[in-house]
């Protein structure tokens, strides 16, 4: 009697474990954030993940913020401030988009190195980048602050040999700010696939 009911017991686990399965929500709510109309080999990063997305038939909402001239620091304050836009007359604010993203792509920071460049002297392109990364820092932790999902940051391309130095500095720095809070970083360089990078990184869940 007690192994029938064993029996019983473990079959009714295994279908409520196969109902939920079947049933498991595993469409992804994408948000983007950029500071301008960013293309790798003349495509949109963005773009090529939504397309991934919608051919599986994951794709529950993609939302993309797009900032043009924007810098690190006003990003932050446009989290704090809750700006929003509209999508087909729909609202969406920037807090409530990082709630509800199980993933989120951000690249921004490219208008505040380009700046930064341009300065004449070794030691103060040093310190602005230093100057740039406190910034990162602060913006991570303010996205930190409304998801609890997967963040990933797209890496920053050097531009030519002349920036290689300042922009692998850059980069190294920024990827360790990553892996304090717990945001994957995405490596841009000539061989790597973004696409791929950042689906190898990405778990359903």
């Amino acid at each position: 009697m007690k192994k029938k009911t064993i029996l019983v017991l473990i079959l009714i686990a295994l279908i409520i474990f196969l109902i939920y399965v079947k049933t498991k929500d595993t469409s992804v709510y994408y948000v983007n954030i950029i500071d301008e109309n960013s293309e790798y080999n003349g495509v949109k990063y963005s773009s090529m993940l939504l397309e991934n997305f919608k051919n599986r038939e994951k794709l529950e909402e993609f939302i993309e913020f797009e900032y043009e001239d924007y810098r690190i620091t006003d990003l932050t304050k446009a989290i704090q401030n809750n700006e929003y836009i509209y999508i087909n007359d729909k609202k969406h604010t920037l807090q409530n988009a990082l709630i509800k993203a199980d993933l989120l792509t951000v690249n921004i920071g490219k208008n505040d190195i380009d700046y930064g460049l341009l300065k004449k002297e070794k030691e103060e392109i040093y310190n602005y980048l230093d100057t740039l990364l406190m910034d990162l820092d602060i913006l991570l932790s303010e996205i930190r602050k409304y998801t609890k999902e997967q963040v990933m940051l797209i890496g920053y391309k050097k531009i030519d040999d002349c920036n290689k130095e300042f922009i692998e500095y850059f980069n190294l720095k920024a990827e360790k700010i990553c892996n304090k809070m717990n945001v994957e970083y995405i490596s841009v360089n000539e061989d790597n696939d973004i696409l791929n990078s950042i689906l190898s990184k990405f778990t359903f869940k």
